[in-house]
């Protein structure tokens, strides 16, 4: 959930538990709770739901310049490609580009905004639940180990996500999806993992 106007002023994740983390500010530059009614007053009424397993692999945008708002818009990349944008158009206020890569294996849990408009780091955990791999020269060499019949069942599967997301953006650096992993894994014999 985001609500925004001349910049961002509230970005909210809620887990499938119902726990909020992120930060809401009223136009003072105080920190609300995260309460429906303060979301609905500040204009954050509209959630973005995630397809399940997929995560955020990159956050990037710009910071705002010259106020306490968090920043002047923000962009998520998930790991199916999908891009979330949200942001203001208010020019005046669009301050210097950023962009943060989160590291294989860990999952995005917060985003602690600094109170000066800008975004400088994020909280991550480390996660055993989603197995990333990213194609690459190391995979293939990984793949030539394997058995015939389970090297090409993967290489199927792998060629047929390619050809159903041939255009998603930075394909050498996105990261397979969830549930294309765990179909891979699930050609392996317990022995062979």
């Amino acid at each position: 959930n985001a609500g925004y106007g001349w910049a961002l002023h509230s970005f909210i994740f809620e887990f499938s538990d119902g726990t909020r983390v992120g930060t809401c500010l009223a136009n003072n530059g105080m920190a609300l709770p995260l309460t429906d009614q303060n979301l609905a007053r500040r204009g954050s009424n509209e959630w973005v739901d995630l397809e399940e397993g997929d995560y955020i692999v990159s956050i990037r945008g710009h910071n705002c310049s010259g106020n306490t708002y968090l920043c002047w818009d923000i962009e998520l990349v998930m790991a199916s490609g999908r891009e979330l944008s949200f942001g203001s158009s208010h020019r005046p206020w669009k301050g210097s580009a950023f962009a943060i890569e989160l590291p294989s294996f860990q999952l995005l849990s917060d985003i602690p905004w600094n109170r000066n408009g800008k975004l400088t780091a994020v909280q991550v955990v480390r996660s055993s639940i989603h197995l990333p791999i990213q194609r690459g020269d190391d995979n293939i060499n990984r793949l030539q180990l394997l058995p015939l019949r389970v090297k090409n069942r993967i290489i199927t599967t792998l060629l047929i996500f390619l050809c159903l997301n041939k255009d998603r953006k930075n394909c050498s650096k996105q990261e397979i999806p969830l549930d294309v992993w765990w179909e891979v894994l699930s050609y392996f014999a317990a022995y062979q993992l």
